[in-house]
């Protein structure tokens, strides 16, 4: 009685094994499916043992070739199979053995699922001069036109193709990318979307698809799929651009500059793509008056491309400004700022005079007019003044404007001031006339006196 309990674990994994086997031989090794998948193995084995014994005593056996070429594909086995299919293709002289057709389509799509585009075009170029009418190579041709930059060419392919085999997924995606990139945008967003919802990962669509939204007129939806691809390593710094340039025309300088930061940080971009971001960037920052940040992008995009836009007009003027407060408020501050300055700068013209001001104006951050009474122990005349905010040159057609005015406030005399200079026919203009032209080399004089004087 004492050895039962010891024996009867045993006897319980005994029944197991018994149970198992009975169940292997009457499910398993019985089961017609499994048998023929084994016999199947067993002969492509067979099979492909025999094939590289043959291509041991010839290695251009076409036969052999095109059997292990097979194999190789079907087990998407993509390199090997691509090396048998050049060797068929190219090195076999006995060519009624081998199905030109087949070799070539075969040999493209391994190169294809390889990424060797090149080689892919040339295999399908041939199976295109077989069988032009033929899916595989209408698809794959398509596909390829689209990778070539060749878009207009890529539809044609692909809509035929889409015509034989409306709900292949693949033909759809390239066709829907091929339409938005040659510019049919209409077209191309209904069809993009419906592929999205059969590829919702795929980025490339996904940005195809923001970007025909914008093209469209629909920014803000176009907006928030872009914010969403910022970060993403591929479709990122384009993203990250399309954003910012949405963001600048919508004078969201602070959203813009957020999204083109984040572009400049991605790494391995076009280099055309980074320039344009550096320059857009400072364009932002000018908006936003932050001089000191929009000089070092543009002098990023100086130490790459020195001849870049305008980029080395801009560095001087924003260059003089980050040095220059007082220039800088002059051409940049908001107007109560720029009206301070220029009250100083009223002052700074008539040292020891007193100046009273009579009427102040600005013109949509243009310019600024300051009439003014002013009066000295030898004369009191009334001066009006006008500050033109701009560094470019200024017309007759200003200072005849200027000329109107003056009259109109029947001021005795009219000082017309800009941080840049003046036409030879506006300096024409005021020579028989009591208006006085400031360019802006004397105008810098005068600023570095203001910080000592108070504003009237």
């Amino acid at each position: 009685m004492g050895a039962l309990p010891l024996l009867l674990p045993a006897a319980i994994v005994l029944i197991g094994l018994v149970i198992l086997a009975v169940y292997f031989n009457l499910y398993v090794l019985s089961d017609p499916e499994k048998k023929a998948e084994r016999k199947k193995r067993r002969d492509r084995q067979a099979i492909l043992k025999k094939a590289q014994r043959r291509l041991a005593q010839n290695p251009r056996d076409p036969e052999a070739l095109v059997v292990l070429a097979e194999a190789y594909f079907e087990d998407q086995e993509w390199e090997k199979a691509l090396k048998l299919y050049q060797v068929l293709a190219e090195g076999v002289t006995d060519r009624t053995k081998v199905d030109e057709y087949e070799v070539q389509v075969r040999r493209g799509v391994c190169a294809f699922r390889l990424g060797r585009h090149e080689e892919a075009y040339q295999a399908f170029a041939v199976a295109y001069s077989l069988k032009p009418e033929a899916f595989e190579v209408r698809f794959h041709m398509g596909a390829l036109e689209y990778l070539r930059g060749a878009y207009e060419h890529a539809v044609k392919l692909l809509s035929a193709a889409a015509a034989q085999q409306p709900e292949h997924p693949e033909t759809r995606r390239y066709l829907s990318l091929a339409l938005h990139r040659s510019g049919k945008y209409k077209e191309a967003l209904p069809s993009i979307r419906a592929i999205l919802n059969e590829m919702p990962d795929d980025k490339e669509l996904l940005f195809a698809y923001a970007d025909c939204l914008a093209n469209l007129g629909q920014k803000e939806q176009a907006l928030s799929i872009f914010t969403h691809l910022r970060v993403d390593e591929q479709w990122g710094p384009q993203a990250c651009f399309r954003a910012g340039l949405i963001n600048l025309g919508l004078h969201r300088y602070e959203r813009a500059i957020k999204d083109l930061e984040i572009g400049v940080r991605h790494r391995g971009m076009d280099n055309q793509l980074r320039l344009e971001m550096e320059y857009r960037l400072a364009q932002a920052y000018i908006h936003q008056k932050e001089i000191r940040k929009a000089v070092e992008h543009l002098r990023a995009v100086q130490r790459t491309n020195p001849h870049y836009k305008d980029v080395e007009a801009l560095l001087k003027k924003y260059g003089e400004l980050q040095q220059n407060q007082n220039l800088q408020t002059y051409l940049l501050a908001s107007p109560p700022d720029f009206l301070t300055l220029c009250r100083k700068l009223v002052v700074a013209f008539f040292p020891g005079a007193y100046v009273r001001i009579l009427n102040m104006s600005i013109e949509r951050s243009e310019y600024a007019d300051l009439l003014c009474e002013v009066e000295t122990s030898q004369w009191q005349d009334t001066v009006l003044f006008r500050f033109v905010r701009t560094t470019g040159t200024t017309g007759e057609l200003a200072v005849r404007d200027f000329h109107a005015r003056l009259k109109e406030t029947r001021a005795d005399r009219g000082i017309c001031v800009s941080a840049g200079s003046f036409s030879d026919e506006a300096k024409r203009f005021v020579e028989a006339r009591l208006i006085d032209l400031v360019g802006k080399e004397d105008l810098m004089g005068y600023l570095r006196k203001v910080d000592s004087l108070n504003p009237v």
